[in-house]
């Protein structure tokens, strides 16, 4: 999710640290890959996943959600 909201260096950093570039050659495909586990798991009886995700924003006229990033955590797609 928060790679979903990264840009530039930020994603870039977050994409080398996690090790994504190992399996992944974008972020993309990492939010894709993500996405058929979930969708997968959900039509299986024996999978349980537990995920605890949270976006935790301080109110001020300084800060805003890009339109795109508050869309796609609705939709849960990337």
């Amino acid at each position: 999710m928060t790679l979903l909201g990264a840009r530039n260096k930020t994603k870039n950093e977050m994409f080398q640290g996690l090790r994504y570039s190992l399996g992944f050659s974008s972020s993309d495909d990492v939010h894709s890959y993500f996405k058929t586990l979930l969708d997968e798991c959900e039509k299986s009886e024996s999978c349980t996943l537990n995920i605890a995700n949270r976006v935790l924003i301080h109110k001020s006229d300084d800060f805003r959600i890009d339109a795109d990033y508050a869309l796609q955590l609705l939709l849960g797609t990337s």
